[in-house]
This record gives structure tokens, sequence and C-alpha cells, in this order.
């Protein structure tokens, strides 16, 4: 997704937050997707 890219480029220096963060707003971006379909 280029949500990810663009999360990775901000947070790119914290790693495990960077992953705990991409897992979240991934589920967050499935949902919002779910909601909308």
């Amino acid at each position: 997704m280029v949500f990810d890219t663009f999360l990775r480029l901000i947070l790119g220096s914290k790693k495990d937050v960077n992953t705990n963060y991409l897992i979240h707003f991934q589920d967050l971006s499935t949902s919002a997707i779910q909601r909308y379909n």
C-alpha cells in the first residue's frame, strides 16, 4: 500500500514502532474498506 511506504518514511528510524503502527493501520484500513464497500 502507498500508506505503508508513507509511514515507513515517517517512522523508519523506529522499526518496532513502525511495524506495530503499520499492523494497526492496516487493520483500520481493512475495517474502513469493508465498511464502505
